[in-house]
């Protein structure tokens, strides 16, 4: 899992997007490709230049802070089984991630049929 995590890094880094670490983590998660220990503990761990600059590591963990914070909370709760909803996040928000709202389809309309006499007729009205 670690080694997913670094290639994000290096992605990133080569494709100048840095600052987007931490909604590419959280659609990761969400998909079910890292688990909550692996981000949780790449965030907690000192900023290695393995792959990237000790800088632009220490970069990308400082800007992902809020979705490993989210994440350790919501492991602590999910622990506890706290049935305590006084605190609400939305994961979308802290990860930065704006949701899009499909375009719902015109209501259909009344199909009309032609009778053998040419008129129109309704088929609500049959």
């Amino acid at each position: 899992m670690k080694y997913c995590i670094s290639a994000l890094e290096v992605f990133l880094f080569e494709h100048k997007i840095t600052e987007k670490i931490a909604i590419f983590l959280k659609i990761m998660y969400d998909q079910d490709i890292l688990d909550e220990e692996s981000i949780i503990e790449w965030g907690d761990s000192k900023p290695s230049k393995k792959y990237i600059s000790k800088e632009l590591s220490a970069e990308m963990k400082a800007t992902s802070r809020k979705l490993v914070d989210w994440l350790k909370t919501a492991e602590s709760e999910s622990e506890e089984e706290s049935s305590d909803d006084d605190i609400e996040m939305t994961d979308k928000k802290i990860a930065g991630v704006h949701e899009v709202e499909e375009e719902k389809p015109a209501p259909a309309q009344p199909v009309a049929e032609e009778s053998d006499d040419g008129e129109d007729v309704d088929i609500e009205d049959i």
